[in-house]
């Protein structure tokens, strides 16, 4: 195969979607650690596991087990394909990465608003005339309406509808744009059938934690620099979340020629081959407004808005702890997104004092302190498996003139520094550095993971062969109709966007000359 990896200089932008780089050590800001190797042995990251993607890597089945051990979430209970139970710890991690959608968005200007899941089913005709709804509503009737054949209302399956009507009677005058609103919903779409259909913990019929962002704008200019902002700050999103996220141009072939004048999606390369979308980005034009009716008027004329709209989705979160497994079946969370940052754990009254001491200063500090219980053994051992990046054993002076023992541990490698000190409170500065140190670790490991999913080819047999391998293909590809529908013939994967980087290069389709490069994958 003629390729090449990892990624070569300019593509970061469209490849390495923002990943943050590793932080550098602040001046100050504690003692250099002595990592050493752990008393129970060291793990690594299970995306390290294998060269090639799905080779012993974590299949869904597994991570799911995974995840209602640890728990997160049970995908078994409720006998509906996709249907999650969110377990408490599952809610505490979700609960982070809401509060971090919703402060990037309301920085960004955009005010929460709370829509119904139910609507009435007459609202969705507008936006039939713009595509073909059919096959894509849920239904809500009692036996009489669906006897009848008369459903009083659909489970909504997007935004648009509720919103858009509530703006037709909202917007009159300029004077009441812009419109800058965000909701947390919940989505109700049929269950495909065929290659995508299936019990995928990221794929169900019921879509909860949909951070959906809308604006609208009575101007075309407007409109524009608010699809560039609010890309960039779902980019934003998503490397403050540790996720590596494929940023690219979708196709404009399907519903999205339809909907939008242009859009963005955002997809992860999964360790088990495939990839899957956690965010979209829409220019959506007037096509809503003419369609929904919202406009303003002035001297007489009625002039439609033009809408921007994007979502950022819980999915990012499980694609997160599936790219945070240990190559034991522990997760592994960020200490940027994880609920707890430390855990505690003390065997004796006067360990849990200097403890208790410590958990103070700490959360003085905005450092986030688990809460242990009276059996530390099994603390430490659900922490542990739960992925808490950082756990701390704390053993108080046995006598006068004796020095307090604090083991750090941390959860990427259980590799352990051991610290003795005079006062447990003088540990909060090694806590800092050591949570720093799994920051960078688990960054740099993503990078050099994202380096390894993604292959590239010059030329078409290449590609169907790092396809068929269950890479992620850079491609040279003209985004015309036939060269997509030629990609889509090979039946191992389709086009996942494009981007233009200004650099001639022959599309491996037509070996015409094009400046396109498309990114190539298998998809949930």
């Amino acid at each position: 195969m003629s390729v090449t990896t990892p990624t070569p200089p300019g593509m970061a932008d469209g490849l390495l979607p923002y990943l943050p780089q590793p932080p550098e050590p602040g001046p100050g800001t504690g003692p250099a650690p002595v990592w050493q190797a752990g008393r129970t042995g060291t793990v690594g990251a299970l995306t390290d596991a294998t060269a090639r993607a799905g080779a012993d890597g974590p299949d869904l089945g597994k991570f799911a087990e995974v995840l209602h051990r640890t728990g997160v979430l049970d995908s078994r209970s409720i006998a509906l394909p996709g249907a999650t139970v969110v377990l408490p710890y599952g809610v505490r991690i979700v609960e982070r990465f809401a509060d971090l959608v919703k402060s990037s968005l309301r920085q960004a200007g955009y005010d929460e608003y709370d829509y119904p899941f139910l609507a009435p089913a007459d609202i969705y005709r507008p936006t039939a005339e713009l595509f073909d709804v059919e096959g894509r509503l849920l239904y809500a009737a009692d036996r009489a309406g669906l006897a009848a054949g008369n459903p009083r209302a659909v489970l909504s399956p997007t935004g648009e509808a509720t919103v858009y009507t509530h703006w037709a009677r909202l917007v009159r005058h300029e004077s009441d744009l812009p419109i800058r609103s965000l909701r947390r919903a919940r989505y109700f779409r049929p269950m495909p059938t065929g290659s995508r259909s299936g019990r995928s913990v990221f794929k169900a019929m019921e879509a909860g934690d949909v951070f959906e962002a809308q604006a609208c704008f009575a101007d075309r200019p407007a409109a524009e620099s608010e699809y560039r902002a609010l890309g960039e700050a779902l980019k934003r999103v998503a490397a403050d979340y540790t996720v590596p996220v494929l940023w690219s141009d979708r196709p404009r072939e399907g519903n999205n020629g339809a909907v939008a004048d242009a859009s963005v999606g955002g997809d992860v390369p999964l360790p088990t081959g495939a990839s899957v979308q956690v965010g979209c980005l829409y220019d959506q034009g007037q096509r809503f407004s003419r369609a929904y009716g919202v406009a303003v008027r002035s001297h007489g004329e009625r002039r439609f808005t033009h809408h921007v709209t994007a979502a950022i989705t819980r999915r990012l979160v499980l694609a997160h702890l599936l790219l945070g497994l240990r190559s034991d079946r522990s997760l592994c969370l960020s200490p940027r997104t994880a609920p707890d940052q430390v855990g505690l754990i003390a065997f004796t009254p006067e360990a849990r004092t200097a403890a208790a001491r410590l958990a103070d200063a700490l959360t003085a500090t905005g450092i986030r302190v688990a809460a242990g219980s009276d059996s530390p053994r099994r603390d430490a051992g659900l922490w542990q498996s739960r992925g808490v990046p950082l756990l701390a054993y704390v053993a108080a002076p046995r006598a006068a003139g004796d020095t307090c023992r604090i083991v750090l541990v941390r959860a990427d490698t259980r590799q352990e520094w051991q610290l003795l000190l005079d006062d447990p409170t003088q540990a909060v500065a090694a806590v800092r550095t050591a949570l720093d140190t799994v920051d960078r670790a688990l960054i740099t490991e993503l990078n050099a993971y994202v380096g390894r999913r993604h292959v590239h080819v010059t030329v078409a047999d290449d590609a169907r062969q790092a396809l068929a391998e269950r890479s992620v293909v850079v491609a040279p590809l003209d985004p015309n109709p036939s060269a997509l529908a030629e990609v889509a013939s090979w039946h191992s994967g389709e086009v996942l966007g494009t981007r233009t980087d200004g650099v001639a290069r022959r599309c491996v389709v037509t070996g015409a000359p094009t400046q396109g490069l498309a990114y190539l994958s298998s998809r949930i």
